[in-house]
């Protein structure tokens, strides 16, 4: 068994993984397509890998929540199980992270997101630029 280690996470703190045994709606990402991946920039392998997901435009879950204005986008840390949301009215304008101290977490402010993830889990969001241009493509 190979064992991974987050650079910048105590040894002990980086493996346990921080997925939560049942992944709450609206956080699951099996509900989503895979748009793009990323690196966090830190070159930690699967600790640094982020995905970008949304639901599938012909599948279910886009046709319900389209037209109620719940379209966002996920960004999902696979080796945590982190899930963030963009603003949409589900999450009544806010970022939400999930985990975040063992709940959701919303704020309107992305830089706040930023450092509380950071503080959590020493992982990287992308800047909000690229952010802003992934939701761009949903509107």
């Amino acid at each position: 068994m190979k064992l991974v280690y987050h650079r910048h996470l105590p040894l002990d703190q980086s493996l346990r993984c921080a997925r939560p045994q049942r992944r709450l709606p609206p956080h699951d990402p099996a509900d989503r397509v895979l748009l793009a991946e990323f690196d966090d920039g830190r070159g930690g392998g699967p600790l640094s890998r982020w995905e970008v997901r949304a639901f599938d435009p012909a599948g279910q879950f886009h046709a319900w929540f389209a037209p109620r204005g719940f379209v966002h986008l996920q960004l999902w840390q696979p080796w945590f199980g982190i899930s963030v949301l963009t603003p949409s009215r589900l999450t009544l304008d806010r970022f939400e992270a999930y985990p975040l101290d063992g709940w959701k977490r919303g704020t309107p402010d992305y830089a706040t997101l930023v450092r509380l993830l950071e503080a959590a889990y020493a992982v990287r969001l992308p800047d909000a630029a690229r952010v802003a241009g992934w939701r761009a493509v949903l509107d």
